[in-house]
């Protein structure tokens, strides 16, 4: 894994796509279609990325094209799989956040962050929440994030938030640190302590990260076209750099070759490598969402 400096940083991403699955799944439509979207996207990149494995040379078995057009059922996207799951649940979820009175909600996500997350520093996962990688946790931080959305209880500046957000994940690393450096560690788990997506440093880094950006106000509107553009094609970057086969053929000998160094260079490279990897998945999903737009509108004629 990398330092734990480093992977503060990126720990809390997937905290905050679930945050923003809660505060904007609270007041949108819920219809089936979305899913069948999502399901579609996930194929089509899983699919692609095999087959450029294969065009490099690496050995593509056919079980992995079976994996990759099953990506709920074969285990291919953890995320994408807690989170079909979540999806089905958002009608009844958002009739709960709407209906349950504040101080009440407000008792029950103390009551879970104490008992889950507090004490996962010391206890371990004691309610089984695979250290967030379950539907289980995507659930309470979908309730978080629907809390924030009808409540709005912070009301700093996105200065102060991008501030709290840098010391919390900070607070994180350097515990994680002093974790390591002492040995450590619960009994059976493998797991980072500190920086991990149900670590109490993680979640406030994530809220604070989230409440920075909705307060960022954006004068032109060329800029929040292309901020808009670019969010919208975020999800198809999980997909591409994290396909099953990829990640784990091809991804370790780009990091490995990061890690060869040592130091701030080990940093600075595989920041780079992030950046690099992250503007390239952000053209081809772009270019995917034109493919599929041309193909929507030719099928539209045709039936027309």
């Amino acid at each position: 894994p990398p330092p734990p400096h480093v992977h503060s940083l990126s720990c809390c991403c997937v905290d905050v796509f679930a945050l923003a699955s809660g505060y904007l799944g609270l007041l949108s439509n819920w219809r089936i279609a979305k899913i069948i979207k999502l399901w579609i996207q996930t194929v089509f990149w899983s699919v692609s990325v095999l087959l450029l494995c294969e065009v490099l040379g690496y050995d593509v078995q056919l079980r992995d094209y079976i994996d990759a057009t099953m990506p709920v059922t074969r285990h291919s996207y953890w995320y994408f799989t807690a989170y079909t799951l979540l999806f089905f649940m958002m009608p009844l979820l958002n009739a709960a956040i709407k209906n349950v009175p504040r101080k009440k909600f407000q008792y029950g996500l103390w009551a879970v962050f104490c008992i889950s997350s507090v004490t996962s520093l010391f206890e371990g996962d004691i309610c089984y929440f695979g250290y967030g990688y379950s539907f289980a946790w995507l659930v309470i931080l979908y309730l978080v994030g629907g809390y924030l959305q009808l409540y709005h209880p912070i009301g700093w500046k996105s200065s102060v938030c991008f501030f709290a957000a840098l010391i919390s994940g900070a607070l994180g690393a350097v515990l994680e640190v002093v974790f390591e450096s002492a040995g450590f560690h619960h009994v059976g788990e493998n797991a980072r302590l500190a920086v991990s997506y149900i670590s109490p440093f993680t979640i406030a880094e994530a809220v604070f990260l989230f409440e920075g950006f909705l307060k960022l106000k954006f004068r032109f509107e060329r800029t929040r076209r292309i901020l808009s553009m670019v969010s919208a094609a975020t999800f198809g970057v999980y997909l591409i750099h994290v396909q099953p086969f990829f990640f784990n053929n091809v991804w370790p000998e780009l990091v490995g070759k990061c890690l060869r160094y040592s130091g701030a260079i080990i940093c600075l490279r595989i920041l780079l490598l992030a950046m690099a990897i992250y503007c390239l998945c952000i053209c081809l999903e772009l270019l995917r969402i034109r493919l599929f737009a041309q193909i929507g509108k030719f099928k539209h004629k045709i039936i027309g």
